[in-house]
C-alpha cells in the first residue's frame, strides 16, 4: 500500500540527513506548511513575517497568496536559518 505521508520515524530520519541548518529550515517549511520545491525556492527573507508568523507564498500559476506557517515551522526558520 502507498502512503502520501511521511510517518514520524520517517521525519526524523529525513530531517538528520540536512547537512546544513538552512537545509534544516527548508525541510520544516516543506513539510510544516505543505510547500512545494518551487515555491521554497522562491521564498526571500522577506517574505516572512515573524511576529504573526505567516509567510508570503508566490504560487507560479496565479499571484502571490499568504499562507499560515505553522509555530513549529516559523520558529525554526528563525533560528536555523535568519540568524
Amino acid at each position: 500500500m502507498f502512503r502520501s505521508f511521511l510517518i514520524v520515524e520517517e521525519w526524523r530520519s529525513l530531517l538528520a540527513t540536512a547537512s546544513a541548518p538552512r537545509d534544516a529550515a527548508l525541510l520544516w517549511l516543506m513539510a510544516g506548511c505543505g510547500l512545494r520545491v518551487s515555491e521554497v525556492a522562491a521564498l526571500k527573507v522577506e517574505h516572512l513575517d515573524g511576529p504573526g508568523g505567516y509567510l508570503h507564498v508566490v504560487v507560479v500559476r496565479e499571484a502571490s497568496s499568504a499562507l499560515d506557517c505553522t509555530p513549529d515551522s516559523g520558529q525554526v526558520v528563525k533560528q536555523q536559518y535568519l540568524k
